[in-house]
């Protein structure tokens, strides 16, 4: 599970930075934490309503896990990794 968290967040993020790149969301050219990405992705992107769903619920209800678990502050579970991956699953089809 630590593996599959810190990949499963890597990837949300390498996809949240091409979409600000590729809509030219960061005029600033600041460096960007997962955290910035998402809220410039949600409050800028112009996305499909489905997407902006999910992306709030894995702000609301993953995100903190996520980088708790990356940055080994919790032990991952495996059954909280499956219900990251299936919240993120079809945004990320989506943009890859």
């Amino acid at each position: 599970p630590a593996a599959g968290s810190a990949l499963l967040r890597a990837m949300i993020e390498v996809i949240l930075k091409l979409l600000i790149s590729e809509k030219n969301l960061n005029h600033n050219g600041k460096l960007l934490d997962i955290e910035t990405a998402l809220n410039l992705v949600l409050s800028n992107g112009k996305l499909a309503a489905d997407d902006v769903k999910i992306l709030k619920e894995f702000r609301s209800g993953h995100l903190s896990y996520m980088n708790l678990s990356t940055h080994a502050t919790v032990v991952p579970n495996y059954n909280r990794l499956k219900m990251v991956r299936d919240c993120v699953d079809p945004f990320v089809k989506r943009n890859v």
